[in-house]
């Protein structure tokens, strides 16, 4: 019998496959069952997790049998193809960047735009036929369950680069077609009953977020169809960044009025409600320019659905919220074990009052870690422009620390340290600026948007 890599050791055949990418590798498997077998693993590999955009190209391709059997974890790209920053002749570029390319380099940057044009229509046709809503729900019909779905935003400026939300011009493209990839995948489970154990929506690393009033349409027009409740039932991890409706984002082309402000943060709490089975919940709020509501009100809707008998770990980012609100999310919650507050503002109300329920509450709290929590300056004049202060906390040798010169400080408190009280203090006055500081304060402002006026601060 003559040797063939089929009689070679696995330790060969994963060496040999290791250096085939995906196309090569689904054409080995198709030569006989025997080698399909060997390369199984690095098959796997190739497709987990898989990422698809809503194109009927990627589409296609996933829908065939071979993908489908193996798909566990889906990442769908809500993509923005940006034109503008591939330049069409070299006579638009500066003039010291003229003598820099060659000739070579303006062609390829001419075929790149051209590619980017291409799969920007091709986008744009199958949004208007329906086509991507359409192959989508075929794909989770196939799949029938998943561990993870994921939605991401993809800003491309080349066929090839792959780049975060803001680095493109206009923030306007990028949450628009975030909104629509949104509704896009909230539609396609209603119409599959896909069940997924694992929700994330937008956030990091890649940013991005979905609008208030935009989820809450979304939500209410699906739910209607009895679909979703049935695809979301199974979700035990949700993470979902949401930004302000979109008549207060002065950028937003083509402003829209909503009836009242209850009516707008409702979206959220709808979602987080058809949800019951749900144990860690990941809450990320980004200030877009122009917000003035207290969006307090998403956690006082979430108490009004009921309790959250399953929810154990949980994680609060970049809200404007009051006392109130707080103390009836926590009561709602009487499983939670571990709970994360980042960049949380207290509108009305004082931090003492939650602190004491969460030292107090029976079962009690394994693990607490906080960042940044500011409340309202007691007595405030009109005239002072600083309206906020920050709570420093007492932590392992029961004094307060201070995050000098913008180092970042994250207290963190085990169950003996919470059952012992949470003791802190309002900051006064505030440290000299540095370098660092002042890059800490841009890495927050890409984290929570507006959030870091200078006015919020203390």
């Amino acid at each position: 019998m003559s040797a063939n890599i089929i009689s070679l050791a696995l330790e060969l055949n994963v060496m040999i496959f290791s250096y085939l990418d995906l196309a090569d590798i689904r054409a080995v498997r198709r030569t006989c069952r025997a080698i399909a077998v060997k390369s199984r693993a690095r098959f796997r590999q190739l497709i987990q997790p898989t990422q698809t955009d809503l194109s009927p190209t990627s589409l296609r391709t996933l829908l065939e049998p071979a993908f489908c059997d193996l798909i566990q974890e889906l990442v769908v790209k809500a993509t923005v193809y940006e034109l503008s920053k591939v330049p069409e002749a070299p006579e638009s570029w500066p003039g010291e960047a003229r003598s820099m390319f060659s000739l070579e380099d303006v062609a390829q940057a001419r075929a790149d735009k051209e590619v980017l044009r291409l799969r920007r229509e091709e986008q744009v046709d199958a949004q208007a036929a329906g086509t991507d809503l359409s192959m989508l729900a075929r794909l989770f019909c196939q799949l029938g369950t998943l561990q993870a779905l994921t939605i991401e935003v993809a800003v491309y400026q080349g066929p090839r680069h792959r780049l975060p939300a803001q680095t493109c011009t206009k923030w306007s493209p990028v949450w628009e077609e975030g909104t629509l990839t949104m509704k896009t995948v909230m539609a396609a489970l209603a119409q599959s009953r896909l069940t997924t154990r694992c929700l994330k929506g937008y956030g990091h690393p890649w940013r991005c977020s979905v609008l208030t009033n935009d989820l809450g349409d979304v939500i209410q027009q699906n739910n209607e169809k009895s679909g979703l409740a049935e695809a979301l039932a199974d979700v035990r991890n949700l993470s979902l960044c949401i930004s302000n409706r979109a008549d207060e984002c002065h950028s937003w082309e083509g402003k829209r009025r909503y009836a009242s402000d209850e009516a707008v943060v409702a979206g959220p709490a709808n979602l987080i409600g058809l949800s019951p089975r749900l144990e860690e919940l990941f809450l990320h709020y980004y200030d877009l320019p122009g917000g003035n509501i207290s969006y307090a009100a998403i956690f006082t809707q979430i108490g009004k659905i009921g309790q959250l008998a399953c929810l154990r770990r949980c994680t609060l980012r970049g809200f404007r919220v009051n006392e109130d609100a707080m103390i009836e999310f926590l009561l709602h919650c009487p499983a939670l074990e571990a709970l994360t507050l980042e960049w949380i503002r207290l509108e009305q109300g004082l931090w003492r009052p939650i602190f004491d329920l969460i030292s107090s509450r029976l079962p009690p709290i394994e693990w607490l870690s906080v960042n940044r929590l500011l409340q309202r300056k007691p007595l405030l004049s009109d005239h002072e422009a600083v309206r906020y202060q920050t709570l420093q906390f007492d932590h392992e040798d029961g004094l307060p620390h201070f995050d000098c010169l913008g180092a970042r400080y994250e207290p963190t408190f085990d169950r003996q340290a919470i059952r012992n009280g949470i003791g802190f203090y309002p900051q006064r006055g505030r440290p000299k600026g540095s370098y660092k500081s002042y890059r800490d304060m841009d890495t927050r402002r890409l984290e929570y948007g507006n959030a870091t006026d200078k006015h919020l601060l203390d």
